[in-house]
């Protein structure tokens, strides 16, 4: 069912999906702790909440950690 849907609509890159492989996307891995850089005073965070920053890509960072293993299912 799930080859029927991917080629129903004629997607030139999709004519079988057993002979497709894809590598999967890189893991999300945290680079810098932004609030880590305010409380020792790095230039240019000043003006940015710190906080809420480091909040978004560690939301950011659960969500890809829950869609990547389910992406490889697939």
């Amino acid at each position: 069912m799930v080859m029927t849907l991917l080629t129903r609509g004629r997607n030139p890159l999709i004519s079988y999906i057993g002979n497709i492989i894809m590598s999967q996307p890189t893991p999300y891995v945290i680079q810098t702790n932004f609030n880590e850089d305010e409380v020792n005073g790095a230039g240019g965070r000043s003006t940015v909440i710190t906080i809420s920053l480091d909040t978004e890509f560690n939301n950011l960072k659960t969500t890809l950690d829950k869609v990547l293993p389910n992406l490889a299912l697939l």
